[in-house]
């Protein structure tokens, strides 16, 4: 009887034990998410930076590269590049 008592206990304080831990666990992930959502808000109102970014420079089309473009139907691409 004793044994059975004292298995019961044990169980019972191990369910214990892993209750904390699972609370433990919930307060760090909540944290977490906060920190995320923070970041997130951040990141959504901040907009974008470009500090140190060199601007890509088009490259200037020859009137070869010029033509094959636009017989070949590369209309986007040459728009952006004969500017």
């Amino acid at each position: 009887m004793e044994e059975e008592t004292k298995e019961e206990t044990t169980m019972i304080d191990d369910a214990n034990l892993a209750a904390l831990r699972i609370e433990e666990a919930n307060k760090v992930t909540s944290e977490n998410l906060d920190r995320e959502e923070l970041l997130m808000a951040k990141k959504a109102l901040g907009g974008k930076f470009s500090a140190g970014e060199i601007p890509e420079v088009p490259k200037e089309l020859t009137d070869v590269e010029y033509s094959k473009a636009i017989m070949a139907g590369d209309v986007l691409q040459w728009s952006k590049l004969r500017t």
